[in-house]
């Protein structure tokens, strides 16, 4: 999906909270995130759900990066496509001319994404790890290291 695509697709905040939602709970029921229980009902507006067992009131953000942030989810989503789309990388001053932000939050929405990304991950250099496009030479008199001191990577963690 090209940038065009998707913003056609996630331009509505009811659609990225359904699709969302969808992609939380698996089915038409939401969970409860508090006590884990399927019997919820959602509110007239689509937003707000309420749980039959422990009367708590929640909604498909609670428990997730997007908790306690007042960015719309459309933001946010297409926060995590240039993310994850860019080559380069993604500073939190371009992301804030991007979505139209002030550069704190745009930092704020960058150093959750990469706390989420970066917590699933012991060590992640298991196995072979391959780098393309490095260079590794010059003299060795020229160097302040013992190249075959180093240890690999992977042994690293």
């Amino acid at each position: 999906m090209n940038l065009i695509e998707f913003q056609n697709h996630f331009a509505e905040e009811k659609t990225c909270r359904e699709w969302f939602a969808k992609k939380r709970w698996g089915g038409d029921k939401a969970i409860c995130p508090y006590c884990n229980a399927t019997e919820t009902y959602s509110f007239k507006d689509g937003i707000l759900y309420k749980c039959s067992k422990c009367t708590k009131q929640f909604t498909v953000r609670i428990g997730t990066i997007f908790e306690d942030s007042r960015l719309p989810l459309t933001k946010w989503f297409l926060t995590i496509y240039l993310f994850t789309s860019m080559k380069k990388g993604l500073s939190s001053y371009q992301l804030a001319k991007y979505l139209s932000i002030t550069q704190k939050s745009a930092w704020f929405v960058l150093c959750r994404l990469r706390e989420i990304l970066g917590s699933g991950c012991n060590n992640p250099f298991n196995g072979t790890t391959e780098i393309d496009e490095a260079y590794f030479g010059g003299k060795e008199e020229n160097t302040n290291i013992n190249i075959k001191s180093i240890q690999p990577l992977n042994k690293l963690c």
